[in-house]
């Protein structure tokens, strides 16, 4: 599980995806990838965009491949990645304790310093930021939350702020 995050022209044009594989090569020895972006549950009135493609590993390196025109705005940002090509992905590779990524929901969650409404900073997260989860203390969840250029932050937030991590059904045609 993971996510894809590119922009361009200092953030006017964004291209961004959830991604998702079961670990199982096929033949050539590529990973079947469902790729998304949770909108609807979001409140937006557009379809999840569910895509499949391939995922290859090659040097130490890690390659997409998804169909021409897969995601919105990805033309603007990646356009081998829209037009089909194999992209090589900058990989940030996971923390020994990531435990699951999650999607934002809340319009502004605070970080806090410890699972307790009254001991948060004047960090926050807003809807649709992706965080990775460390750990869970009763509704109150561990999360790393990186920007585009890498910093990271730190806290505790409600869990009842962040969506489920659900991966798609696969439709017949997609199986």
């Amino acid at each position: 599980m993971g996510d894809f995050y590119d922009e361009t022209g200092a953030g006017q044009f964004s291209c961004g995806f959830l991604l998702y594989s079961d670990g199982k090569a096929n033949a050539d020895g590529k990973y079947k990838v469902v790729t998304w972006w949770p909108f609807q549950e979001l409140g937006i009135k557009l379809g999840d965009n569910v895509v499949w493609g391939t995922l290859r590993f090659a040097n130490d390196a890690l390659f997409l491949q998804l169909p021409q025109h897969a995601h919105g705005g990805c033309w603007n940002v990646n356009p081998d990645l829209d037009q089909g090509q194999e992209v090589e992905l900058d990989l940030m590779h996971p923390h020994p304790e990531w435990r699951e990524i999650r999607v934002v929901k809340a319009k502004r969650a605070y970080l806090h310093k410890a699972p307790d409404l009254n001991d948060h900073t004047r960090a926050y997260v807003t809807e649709g930021d992706t965080v990775f989860v460390t750990e869970q203390r009763g509704k109150w969840l561990h999360v790393q939350y990186y920007t585009v250029e890498l910093r990271e932050s730190t806290g505790w937030v409600q869990e009842s702020d962040l969506l489920p991590f659900r991966v798609p059904e696969a439709s017949p045609a997609q199986k």
